[in-house]
């Protein structure tokens, strides 16, 4: 079994998730979670890093918290959200002049390096490339159908960040999000990504 591992990018909260799988068949079952959360910086640290060089505290203290999970459950691959400028989204346009993207960016390179520390294989996925332009609502939608459930194998409910997190991980079984299929119940999945292996 695979033990694989989401990661959703931020400056201010991240989520991860951790699925366990067996890559060697074609088709795929995918089952709930072992783990799935989202840890937040304290707001009063958000305040005291609001300058534009502090900012980097945040994703110092957000990589040190998921540093726990790496020790626990060992993923030998991690699906990490890469930020991708959008130009048909003003929300995407107001990121990239706040400079937000060249953050985002500089999280996703920080928790790639932490987790070749932890002696797993990163991966640095676009958002247009796991879930297409599928809105956070389809997403964790279509996973808790998935995972015949909205709790982990832990008993704890997925939540926020966590569901993106979750399809990152699914994504690297070989599943897109927006593959159509997705949009049924499907609990056994034929992999169609070539290259994840």
């Amino acid at each position: 079994m695979t033990r694989i591992m989401g990661i959703d990018v931020g400056i201010n909260a991240i989520g991860w998730c951790v699925i366990e799988v067996d890559l060697t068949k074609k088709m795929v079952k995918i089952r709930k979670p072992l783990d799935a959360d989202y840890i937040n910086v304290p707001h009063k640290m958000i305040k005291e890093t609001a300058d534009d060089e502090d900012w980097a505290k945040r994703v110092e203290y957000l990589v040190d918290e998921l540093d726990p999970i790496f020790e626990r459950y060992s993923p030998s691959r991690v699906y990490i959200e890469y930020p991708e400028f959008q130009s048909s989204s003003g929300k995407g346009i107001a990121a990239a002049v706040r400079g937000n993207l060249t953050q985002l960016a500089m999280s996703a390179g920080a928790h790639y390096l932490q987790a070749t520390l932890f002696l797993a294989r990163p991966f640095l996925v676009p958002v247009s490339v796991w879930k297409g332009q599928l809105s956070k609502e389809i997403v964790e939608k279509r996973l808790s159908r998935l995972f015949s459930s909205r709790y982990s194998k832990t008993g704890a409910e997925i939540k926020s960040h966590a569901w993106d997190a979750a399809g990152l991980a699914v994504y690297g079984t070989g599943v897109r999000m927006d593959d159509p299929r997705m949009a049924k119940k499907p609990n056994v999945v034929t992999r169609i990504i070539k290259g994840i292996e």
